[in-house]
């Protein structure tokens, strides 16, 4: 009996840990500001709008300054920008990640991992 009650609670943590996800399920985002930190305004910022239009500035390096606009579309779970006119080099495909509160880009400047999350 005792062996019964173990393999159901093994076979019970099994299935309840292939059914956790922590990546979106749907093809869906969050519309609005992500950030560094809290601050309603942020030194790198994302701004998503429902009309699948974008904004994103860098003022990091006050030399080179980034602020571009354009259209976003959802491609799984990595949102993709583009129709942007920009020459300036900045991260344009977005993993959406921490059940889409945050999004990540990687390898854009000196492989730089960075990871906004939603602010506004």
């Amino acid at each position: 009996m005792k062996t019964i009650f173990t393999l159901i609670t093994l076979f019970a943590f099994t299935t309840m840990s292939f059914e956790y996800n922590s990546d979106p399920k749907e093809d869906s985002i969050n519309t609005g500001t992500y950030g560094i930190g809290d601050e309603a305004y942020s030194t790198v910022a994302l701004t998503i709008n429902e009309d699948y239009t974008f904004r994103y500035i860098n003022n990091s390096d006050s030399k080179n300054p980034v602020d571009v606009k354009g259209n976003w579309i959802l491609n799984g779970n990595v949102v993709e920008l583009n129709n942007y006119d920009s020459d300036q080099v900045f991260p344009d495909k977005w993993k959406i990640v921490g059940n889409q509160m945050c999004v990540k880009s990687k390898g854009f400047k000196n492989f730089q991992v960075v990871r906004l999350c939603l602010i506004d």
